[in-house]
């Protein structure tokens, strides 16, 4: 079959609905014979491998392009279609000799569109004359030469999305449905979010904890992220298969375990067609994917997974098969977790993190290189104003520096002729003469200087020759910040941050250094989604300070390049000495899954 008449009527023109341009639907009559001299004249232009430049199309007449097949419903078949586009000289015969006759089918598609709104079957919609009647269209070897029909290479299309948690679950909910949505437009067919994505991630949150004491704050800031925590209806212990296969019982007078969450991607992944891949934070269970090692503080609040979850998951995607699994985040850096799912076989290698450092690049290079797998990577983009309240607090950081002539807390910096003591009481001893004693201030590194630092501390020391003038300083978060100049003894200055003056105070001129708007927009994870290679080559980004749901993706990526890079590295396999080394993990096993 090459094309269905579903897929034009609900999914490009919204059943007429879609915009004033598309609010008439007409079908096409034309001969068998027509229609191949039609696909004869075709260009694949995606799809397949092909990617076609825009000067490329314009000079073809014909234009194919490969997309997800859908049914009535909008679920996505077991096959592809085709799109077909028409110009030029064939475009005429198109219009005058080809085309046998036009029907207006507008009534027929807005009364589709009440049938799937009422939930009716697609066999009683076909009885009602609702859909056409479709026969197999025969491919001929010739044509499908043309439409690269013969021996297609596995290739897909994968995506990552950098969006960042929403205030409510519904509302992250609807902004990941519509990401995926217009993922389908760009036919992807997998898509990753980022850690915690669902229910949150807490940055910057300590919930009032120290060694030997909680406070009453942080109980109170941790019952507001159990309340925003997913509920996907499983049981502590995790019901695997029960769960999977739904068969856990439901409490009386619901339709499902758990909050609805669960039901919700599903039934974007069906409409969209798309696997999704989605980081979450859960109140309980144990069937998924859980983070073996959760990193620092992430400890008093997560619980550590099995490693048994561990285990590699095989499905079939548009005739590739895949082997994915995932290492959340810190587990990264656990080499023999790596192995372990090395040792699976995976061919498509999922890291979602909450990582926004330099240093996240590189480990995934490494991995994809390692692992000889695609490697996709997703993390959340954020600002302090996208904080839930329950963690940025009533306040604001600059509260304190509004007030005029307030005091900053905390260790005090004063100067004096020959000694000083910074804000965290070092004393910066100054001798009249000898040059030799001066403390020591680190140069500026190669990334300071492209970047404009003066130097890596906020306390520069310079000669007054070099300072005539009170100039601002530029810091790695890209703000500027004036210095007041303090003259010292045998012609040097000590700059200090704006508004400080010797007794600690801020001055009240320079008391205000940041508005409260500022702030918030600042940024406290910058992102860095990526798409690496088998090889290590980056395909896609990395994405920085991106936001508001970027979209990273990767066309017509060939896994037959896993197997090609196998050649001279498998660190699973001829490259693994596994007559000497091995390794063992407790409740998994480390053979590929069939």
């Amino acid at each position: 079959m090459i094309v269905r008449a579903y897929d034009p009527i609900r999914y490009r023109s919204g059943y007429s609905f879609k915009d004033p341009n598309q609010s008439h639907i007409l079908a096409i009559k034309i001969t068998h014979a027509n229609f191949r001299r039609l696909l004869l004249h075709a260009a694949v232009t995606t799809g397949h491998g092909k990617s076609m430049s825009e000067e490329e199309k314009k000079r073809k007449e014909v234009r194919v392009q490969w997309d997800p097949e859908r049914n009535v419903k909008g679920e996505v078949l077991p096959y592809r279609s085709i799109q077909i586009g028409v110009s030029g000289e064939v475009g005429r015969k198109w219009v005058e000799e080809w085309v046998e006759g036009i029907e207006d089918v507008t009534g027929m598609a807005r009364a589709l569109k009440r049938a799937v709104d009422e939930g009716i079957g697609e066999e009683e919609m076909g009885e009602r004359g609702l859909v056409p009647r479709e026969r197999v269209y025969e491919v001929d070897e010739e044509v499908k030469r043309v439409l690269d029909m013969v021996d297609m290479p596995k290739r897909l299309t994968v995506a990552v999305s950098q969006s960042h948690t929403l205030s409510t679950t519904s509302a992250t909910l609807a902004a990941l449905a519509s990401t995926a949505r217009e993922a389908a437009l760009q036919g992807v067919h997998l898509l990753l979010f980022p850690e915690a994505y669902l229910g949150g991630y807490p940055r910057n949150c300590n919930f009032g904890a120290a060694v030997g004491s909680r406070s009453d704050e942080g109980r109170e800031q941790f019952l507001q992220y159990f309340h925003t925590a997913i509920d996907l209806g499983d049981t502590p212990r995790g019901a695997g298969d029960d769960w999977v296969e739904r068969r856990l019982e439901v409490a009386q007078g619901q339709e499902y375990r758990g909050d609805g969450t669960r039901e919700e991607l599903e039934k974007v992944a069906r409409e969209t067609g798309v696997f999704l891949v989605v980081g979450l934070v859960e109140k309980a269970g144990g069937s998924k994917r859980r983070k073996v090692m959760p990193t620092g503080s992430e400890r008093l609040i997560w619980a550590q997974g099995s490693p048994s979850t561990l285990k590699a998951v095989t499905t079939t995607i548009a005739d590739v098969k895949l082997t994915l699994a995932a290492a959340i985040c810190w587990e990264n850096y656990m080499p023999l977790l790596r192995y372990s799912l090395y040792s699976q076989n995976v061919n498509l290698y999922l890291a979602p993190t909450a990582d926004a450092r330099e240093t996240w690049l590189p480990l995934m290079r490494t991995i994809a290189c390692e692992s000889r797998a695609y490697v996709l990577s997703a993390n959340q983009c954020v600002r302090r104003k996208h904080l839930p309240p329950w963690i940025r607090g009533s306040g604001s950081r600059t509260t304190a520096s509004k007030k005029s002539a307030s005091t900053i807390p905390g260790p005090k910096l004063e100067v004096d002729s020959n000694a000083s003591e910074s804000k965290e009481a070092h004393e910066l001893k100054i001798p009249p003469s000898d040059h030799s004693l001066m403390p020591k201030i680190p140069e500026p590194t190669p990334v300071d200087k492209a970047q404009g630092v003066i130097s890596p501390s906020p306390l520069h020391i310079g000669s007054s020759s070099d300072h005539q003038d009170a100039s601002p300083v530029k810091f790695r978060n890209g703000r500027r910040r004036s210095s007041n100049l303090m003259p010292m003894p045998d012609n040097h200055v000590l700059a200090l941050p704006a508004g400080l003056v010797g007794d600690g105070s801020m001055d009240e001129q320079d008391a205000v250094t940041s508005s409260p708007a500022d702030d918030d927009n600042e940024f406290v994870c910058r992102g860095g989604s990526c798409i690496i290679g088998p090889t290590g080559d980056v395909l896609e980004g990395p994405l920085w300070e991106i936001e508001d749901g970027g979209l990273l993706i990767a066309r017509d990526v060939d896994f037959e390049d896993c197997e090609r890079g196998r050649l001279d590295l498998d660190v699973a396999g001829s490259y693994s000495r596994n007559d000497s080394f091995e390794l063992r993990v407790a409740g998994l096993n480390l053979d590929p899954p069939p």
